[in-house]
């Protein structure tokens, strides 16, 4: 039962791989500057979101093809934006004041404080 399950799911997913390509094209843009945006990291997990569409798909609601698709867009987006938000927090050292900077790489060290007074 198992196997035959298996072999259905590996089959939905082949035969549509062109819905990852098809969502890639005409509703992500993809972004070689971001990382994580480049075409193939998209394509890459848009391909683990057709699995996740193959797992969970009941053919009593109607065709793969447009479950999957909606899967996939929505699995990308939700993508983007997980990776868009984190690369929004972070902050480069070339983008920090010269003080901030100067603070973070020259602590000073336990020998360098100054002796407390009594």
């Amino acid at each position: 039962m198992r196997k035959t399950a298996y072999t259905a799911q590996r089959r939905l997913v082949e035969e549509n791989l062109t819905i990852v390509e098809r969502v890639l094209r005409f509703d992500i843009n993809a972004n070689p500057c971001v990382a994580g945006l480049g075409y193939e990291d998209l394509y890459q997990e848009g391909c683990v979101w057709l699995c996740n569409a193959a797992l969970t798909f009941d053919p009593a609601r109607g065709s793969f093809a447009s479950y999957a698709r909606q899967v996939v867009q929505n699995g990308l987006v939700s993508y983007c934006r997980n990776l868009t938000g984190k690369q929004s927090r972070m902050i480069s050292l070339a983008e920090m004041e010269p003080t901030a900077l100067a603070a973070l790489l020259c602590l000073p060290a336990a020998s360098q404080r100054p002796a407390a007074t009594t």
